[in-house]
C-alpha cells in the first residue's frame, strides 16, 4: 500500500499542508523542498512512523490533525486534542497543559467515511500499558521529569507497548492493517556518517560481505535444487508420457534459458552450460533437459534482475579508471584499469557512498513499498546529484516503489521540477 496525500493542520502550531503525492502508474516520485524549519523531514518522519512499533511518535509531535490518504481508497485520520480535567484532578498550577487531559485517536476509514478500526492514546491507556510493559517502576526511581523522558524515548520504538493497548481496546486489527504500510527511510547524512565512522569494518566492506554471504547462500541453494532436478530428469525420460516439442517451440524456450544462463554466468552463479541444437528424434529428451535447466535457474528468483540493475547503474558512474565484478566468492571486487584487484577501502569517499546508497536501494528496500530519502545531496558529489533522480526512477520502476525525497539540492529539484512541491509556497496559498 502506498500514499496518495497527506493533510496536516497546525504542525508545530504554525503550518497547514495539503500535499498530493505522485502515486499513479510509473510517476511515483515526489520531491519536497523549501527552507529549513518548514517540516520537510517531519513529513517523511510522519509517514515512516506509521508502523506498529512507532505510533507513540504521534503522541509527542505537536499538531492538531493529520489525514493520510492511501492507495486502497481508505484513509487514516489522526486527531490530537486536550480536554479539561475534572475539578478533583486539576493541579493547582495555572499551566493549561497541566490542567488538561491529552488524547490522540487514530481512525482508519473507508472512502464512505465508515470507521474500519481505530487506536488511541490517553492518560489511562498509557498508564496501564506502561505498568504492564514493565515501565511503571521508572516513576519510582529518580526525578519524575527524567523518568518520563526516558520512558518516552523507549516507547518511541516499542511494538509490545502498542500491542498491549490495541489488545486492551479490542483493536488488534489496527496494528495488523499498519503492517501493509511498508516504508524505508534513508535519513540525511546516514550514508556519509557511516562512511566516516571509526570502525574496524568500513560500511563499503560490510556491503561487500553482505552481498558475498547472500550470493553464496543463493548459489548453494541452486546447487542443491539442481541435484533434485537432475534426479527427476531420469524419471521423466523413462516415463511413459512422451511430450514432444516442435523446433520453433524448442528454440523459443532455448532462447529464454540461454539468456538467463548468460546473466547468471556473468555473475559467476552458474557454469557456461551447453544448449544442444534441436533434433526431432530426441525432442522429448531435449525438452526435458532444457525444461530442467529453466527450473534450476528459476531458483535464483529475482537475483539476476537486482544484480543487473546494480551493475548497470554502477557502470553509469564511470568510477575513475575502475570497474566492478561480482561473484558468490567475493560479493564484488574493484578492478583497476590494468587488471589489479583493489581493496574497496581505496575508493574515494564519494565512490563508496554511491555504492552503499545503490546497494541499499536495490537490495534492502522491499518491492511495492515506499522509499523516503532525506537530503541525499549530503552524501553525493554534485555531479552524481544530477544523475540521482534518473537512478531513483529506474530503481522505482523495477521494484514498483513510491519515492518521496526531501532536498535542498538545486540539481535534484531542477531535474525533477514537474514533481517538486515547495512547502514555502504551499504554505502561502
Amino acid at each position: 500500500m502506498q500514499f496518495k496525500y497527506i493533510r496536516i493542520k497546525n504542525l508545530f502550531g504554525l503550518y497547514n499542508y495539503n500535499i498530493e503525492f505522485f502515486h499513479k502508474d510509473e510517476d511515483k516520485l515526489t520531491i519536497l523542498t523549501g527552507p529549513n524549519g518548514y517540516g520537510k523531514t517531519t513529513v517523511l518522519t510522519i509517514l515512516d512512523n506509521l508502523s506498529p512499533e512507532s505510533l507513540y511518535y504521534f503522541y509527542l509531535l505537536k499538531y492538531e490533525t493529520i489525514e493520510i490518504g492511501l492507495s486502497d481508497e481508505t484513509y487514516l485520520l489522526i486527531d490530537q486534542c486536550f480536554s479539561q480535567k475534572k475539578d478533583e484532578e486539576k493541579d493547582k498550577t495555572s499551566d493549561t497543559k497541566q490542567a488538561s487531559v491529552k488524547e490522540v485517536r487514530f481512525s482508519w476509514l473507508n472512502k464512505d467515511n465508515v470507521l474500519l478500526c481505530y487506536f488511541l492514546y490517553n492518560d489511562n491507556v498509557i498508564r496501564k500499558a506502561k505498568r504492564n510493559a514493565g515501565f511503571y517502576h521508572r516513576f519510582l526511581i529518580g526525578s519524575l521529569e527524567e523518568s518520563t523522558n526516558n520512558t518516552d524515548n523507549e516507547l518511541l520504538k516499542n511494538k509490545r507497548f502498542n500491542e498491549y493497548i490495541a489488545h486492551d481496546i479490542g483493536q488488534d486489527i489496527f496494528l495488523m492493517q499498519l503492517e501493509s504500510l511498508r516504508t524505508k527511510f534513508i535519513h540525511a547524512n546516514r550514508i556519509y556518517n557511516e562512511a566516516n565512522e571509526e570502525n574496524d569494518v568500513l560500511p563499503i566492506q560490510r556491503i561487500r560481505q553482505t552481498l558475498q554471504k547472500e550470493l553464496s547462500l543463493a548459489y548453494q541453494n541452486y546447487l542443491q535444487q539442481s541435484q533434485r532436478i537432475d534426479s527427476q530428469f531420469i524419471k521423466r525420460v523413462i516415463s511413459k508420457e512422451k511430450t514432444t516439442i516442435s523446433e520453433q517451440e524448442y528454440n523459443q524456450l532455448a532462447e529464454k534459458v540461454i539468456q538467463k544462463r548468460d546473466e547468471l554466468f556473468y555473475f559467476r552463479l552458474t557454469d557456461n552450460i551447453s544448449i544442444p541444437p534441436y533434433d526431432k528424434d530426441d525432442s522429448f529428451i531435449l525438452y526435458n533437459y532444457i525444461k530442467g535447466l529453466g527450473e534450476k535457474y528459476a531458483n535464483y528468483g529475482n537475483w539476476t534482475e537486482k544484480l543487473n540493475l546494480f551493475n548497470k547503474l554502477l557502470k553509469t558512474k564511470r568510477f575513475a579508471q575502475k570497474s566492478i565484478t561480482f561473484s558468490p566468492q567475493h560479493g564484488f571486487q574493484i578492478i583497476s584499469a590494468n587488471g589489479d584487484i583493489l581493496n574497496e577501502s581505496l575508493l574515494s569517499s564519494g565512490e563508496q557512498n554511491e555504492i552503499i546508497l545503490l546497494f541499499r536501494l536495490i537490495f534492502e528496500v522491499s518491492d511495492n513499498s515506499v522509499l523516503l530519502i532525506d537530503e541525499p545531496e549530503n552524501s553525493l558529489h554534485v555531479v552524481w546529484q544530477q544523475k540521482f533522480l534518473d537512478d531513483i526512477q529506474e530503481i522505482a520502476k523495477t521494484k514498483n516503489l513510491q519515492v518521496i525525497v526531501s532536498t535542498h539540492s538545486i540539481s535534484i529539484v531542477a531535474r525533477g521540477q514537474d514533481n517538486a512541491i515547495d512547502l514555502y509556497y504551499l504554505q502561502q496559498k
